[in-house]
């Protein structure tokens, strides 16, 4: 009767662990039970039941089968090691040690070492997980789990070059081990080890062709090459596996702000700002800046105000909002608490111009800012809502004084801008070439394909390594020289004799120059000539000019051609 009732458990247990191995857990526990009916304390039974029951997530009857099991033999290692997982994964931390514990004094197992060893690094317990990890080593020195996991145990102790180690002799031994690649990759690459870090990510994409991480970082290591193109294609690739990447928004926005495609950074800061909801704010105002749209631009601002209420960029940004939405006074306010912060050659001479106090010039770095700013913005702006004349009164004056053929003149365009200017001259003009002082500007002008050559930089210094020109055209300049001395000297050199300078001020009376409260200067006609002449240039003709309009009235200048006669 005994021999039928073992041969019967046996069957059953046969089949129910078939069951088992195929993942059809609820036949496998009938059968289980049909075991325990006959035998209350069949160990096998009552163990393997446990671990169905475990796979289900139902830990509570899970931990009593194991329990009872034990009961039955006490000694059993593995049945330790399971009811420790159970109560560790009921959070009963200190009883799962215990068993773990127990399990290895038992029998010491690379298993049941790797088992203590996860448990201690879940609870940030690294010295007792390192010890843990470095005795499953032991046992099996060729365990990449157990040596995989003592580099991060070694990374959560900022030991690097230990991590580093320990992941290197992970993929020597097993080359294409994913996750201990990309670690190694990150840490090549906080080395500025771009060459390896890509080797590593380059690796994990052989087998993975999908793996959105590997994507990301082989895109800032591209990025960080100078190689913008596939930087910004392994971004995007890995956005689109997995948007949820840490920093992907964030790094899509940088690249698109910088090469000024506002509309794309912005629409990256708003999905960094879900999980970046406070400093994030300050750079889709800065977008909406840039994009001219100043009373968003100005609310997001203030938010970041609000967690930084001395942050002299929100200040310094909020300053331009205000005077672009004509509120002097409160632009004079943050200029002001900025300048307190952090005095600055720009903001003195924003302050200077809104206060109607003086200044003999623009600051590069203002010109420089406004216009890169301006840029995406500055053709319709100017054209469609300012009315401006400039380019067109230019080119009119140019051919009733002057008069050239088509294609006769090399002509330099000073302060290109966009090339407003150059669209309204360049048939006069064999070579034409253009100077600016903001890349922004530069960009747009490359677009429109009048120019032979452009050139970024500061006037006057730049004008050193410019001569020989039939005619220099240089609409709005003068507004932000103030003292143009040292300019018009430089230009002695740039035109050639008997060549022509054409360009525009804004008109005053009653002093030399003034700085006006637009940030602009404004310029005598006696001032102009006296210093023109100075230098070796003739008045050849003038003409009064509405130059635009500024809060729908007309701003008044004149538009002059000068002859360089020495």
């Amino acid at each position: 009767m005994t021999d039928n009732t073992d041969l019967f458990i046996t069957k059953q247990l046969d089949e129910a662990l078939s069951y088992h191995k195929n993942d059809d857990l609820e036949e496998a526990i009938t059968i289980y039970d049909a075991v325990l009916d006959h035998n209350p304390n069949q160990v096998q039974a009552l163990h393997a039941k446990a671990i169905a029951l475990a796979q289900q997530e139902d830990y509570k009857q899970a931990r009593s089968l194991f329990e009872n099991a034990l009961s039955v033999h006490p000694d059993h290692p593995i049945i330790l090691g399971n009811l420790a997982n159970c109560h560790r994964r009921m959070g009963d931390v200190s009883l799962a040690k215990r068993c773990f514990l127990q399990s290895l004094a038992i029998q010491p197992t690379i298993a049941a070492h790797l088992n203590l060893a996860i448990l201690y690094y879940d609870h940030d317990e690294i010295e007792p997980a390192i010890s843990a990890f470095s005795n499953a080593l032991a046992l099996n020195p060729l365990s990449s789990e157990a040596r995989f996991n003592l580099a991060l145990c070694y990374l959560k102790k900022e030991m690097k070059a230990k991590a580093k180690g320990e992941l290197e002799r992970v993929i020597a031994h097993d080359p294409y081990h994913i996750s201990a690649l990309l670690q190694l990759g990150k840490l090549y690459l906080d080395e500025q080890a771009l060459l390896r870090a890509r080797t590593c990510y380059e690796k994990v994409l052989l087998h993975e062709p999908q793996q959105p991480q590997a994507h990301h970082n082989i895109g800032i290591i591209s990025l960080q090459e100078g190689d913008d193109a596939e930087g910004l294609a392994s971004l995007e690739k890995a956005k689109s596996l997995d948007a949820t990447i840490n920093n992907i928004h964030h790094n899509l926005a940088c690249v698109y702000l910088h090469k000024r495609q506002y509309k794309l950074a912005l629409e990256n800061w708003l999905q960094h700002v879900q999980y970046e909801p406070h400093d994030t704010h300050y750079n889709i105002g800065v977008c909406y800046l840039y994009m001219g749209r100043y009373q968003e631009a100005q609310d997001h601002f203030n938010f970041m105000l609000k967690r930084h209420p001395n942050h002299h960029a929100t200040l310094v940004n909020l300053g331009a909002c205000a005077l672009q939405q004509n509120h002097k006074d409160r632009a004079i306010a943050y200029y002001e608490q900025a300048q307190s912060l952090k005095p600055q050659d720009e903001l003195a001479y924003i302050l200077a111009a809104l206060r109607s106090e003086s200044a003999q010039q623009a600051p590069i770095g203002y010109v420089t800012d406004l216009f890169n700013q301006y840029a995406h913005n500055y053709d319709n702006h100017l054209n469609n809502v300012l009315s401006y004349q400039v380019p067109n009164a230019l080119s009119k004056l140019i051919r009733q004084s002057i008069n050239p053929e088509d294609q006769s003149l090399r002509c330099l365009d000073l302060g290109c801008g966009t090339g407003l200017c150059g669209e309204s001259i360049h048939r006069m003009c064999y070579h034409l070439s253009g100077i600016d002082a903001a890349q922004n500007m530069l960009d747009l002008a490359k677009k429109k394909n009048l120019y032979h050559d452009l050139t970024l930089g500061n006037i006057p210094a730049i004008l050193h390594d410019f001569s020989a020109y039939d005619l220099v055209v240089a609409g709005d300049v003068f507004p932000y020289l103030g003292d143009i001395a040292s300019t018009a000297q430089a230009l002695s050199k740039v035109v050639k004799k008997l060549g022509y300078l054409v360009f525009s001020t804004e008109k005053t009376s009653d002093v030399d120059y003034k700085l006006q409260d637009n940030a602009r200067f404004s310029h005598s006609f006696e001032y102009i000539n006296r210093i023109l002449t100075g230098c070796g240039f003739a008045l050849i003709s003038y003409e009064n000019t509405h130059l635009r309009t500024q809060q729908k009235d007309f701003v008044e200048g004149l538009c002059y051609v000068y002859r360089y006669n020495r």
